[in-house]
């Protein structure tokens, strides 16, 4: 993975699929929520190969990009779930777009 400079977040391409995927899932189903470990067991089925690191990274940057809310529950665990006044055309462009990046101001490699 690359270094990232400064204000720019650097995703391997494993991840980037990660945030394609979980963007397409909260444009199906945007009442979803769970834990990166729930995530990573029931969101992502065909992604086998796919770490919970990953997945934190992707909702990491998902998060960091205004997509996506991190909740700590009572029991102390982070959930994510869509953010609550996002846009829904800007995780439906991250889903469609070949190349992350794209679609949003920060750079990805």
């Amino acid at each position: 993975m690359q270094k990232p400079l400064s204000g720019q977040v650097v995703l391997d391409a494993s991840t980037k699929q990660v945030v394609k995927s979980l963007a397409r899932y909260w444009c199906d189903n945007p009442f979803a929520c769970d834990t990166a470990e729930g995530i990573r067991q029931w969101w992502l089925l065909s992604m086998e190969d796919i770490s919970v690191e990953q997945v934190n990274r992707a909702l990491g940057w998902l998060c960091d990009g205004g997509h996506v809310e991190r909740l700590l529950a009572a029991d102390g665990r982070a959930r994510y779930r869509r953010a609550s006044d996002h846009d829904d055309a800007a995780l439906r462009q991250l889903a469609e777009l070949g190349e992350l990046g794209q679609a949003d101001s920060r750079e990805i490699r």
